[in-house]
């Protein structure tokens, strides 16, 4: 019985181990694409795989690395669908599979894949507007359509007007009462548009603050 407990505690032990080992290069090869040290990032990249051959994120990184580097766009590609294939999640998989259509001049299949992200409620705006891959079809209308659809899905207040009713009252206010002096209001919004903050500072010192927002479900606004 102790040689059994003494053999599971150890074939643990090796797996954790392992998963370290793996966790390792992974950082490691993280680190060397962020410096765009491509070829140290593929050497951390191989010893990964020579230990697990079907894991998705390896395989995922060896993808983004070989198009990163402008590299081996087969060798990209290839590494991109061992991935998905292995489990990768399937919106990174997808954004990294436009850029690589990007690259290779195939525009239809690569705006295809960011409707496809549209479509599913892809959020991550920022991704995508921000990457020079698809600067070449940045002024395609398919494309912007899809970007547009992003953005309502990331900032969903900023395109309903209903969020909009009190955006007259943003900005810098004097308050006068009666002609008299009674403090300062500064009104900005934020997250997104979806919250008005009030901070307010009364002629005498005191001071208080305010959140305001829609609430969709019951079709009125709320201040706390």
């Amino acid at each position: 019985m102790r040689c059994v407990i003494a053999t599971i505690s150890m074939l643990v032990l090796l797996e954790v181990v392992y998963a370290s080992e793996l966790a390792q290069l992974h950082a490691d090869a993280s680190r060397a694409i962020a410096r765009q040290e491509y070829e140290a990032a593929l050497m951390h990249l191989h010893s990964a795989l020579e230990s697990e051959p079907d894991n998705a994120y390896t395989h995922y990184l060896a993808a983004l690395t070989y198009l990163d580097s402008k590299g081996d766009l087969d060798r990209a590609a290839s590494h991109l669908e061992s991935a998905a294939e292995a489990g990768a999640q399937p919106q990174p998989v997808a954004l990294l599979r436009a850029r690589l259509h990007v690259a290779r001049n195939s525009v239809d299949e690569a705006i295809e894949e960011i409707e496809k992200l549209a479509q599913n409620g892809y959020a991550q705006y920022s991704r995508i507007n921000d990457q020079h891959d698809f600067d070449p079809i940045r002024d395609n209308a398919r494309f912007r359509a899809a970007l547009e659809q992003i953005h309502d899905t990331r900032f969903p207040c900023e395109a309903d007007e209903r969020h909009h009713a009190f955006d007259f009252w943003l900005g810098e206010w004097t308050v006068y009462q009666d002609g008299t002096y009674a403090g300062d209001n500064n009104i900005s919004s934020l997250l997104g548009r979806c919250l008005i903050f009030e901070q307010w500072t009364s002629a005498s010192g005191s001071l208080g603050k305010s959140f305001n927002y829609y609430d969709p479900a019951h079709d009125h606004w709320r201040q706390i």
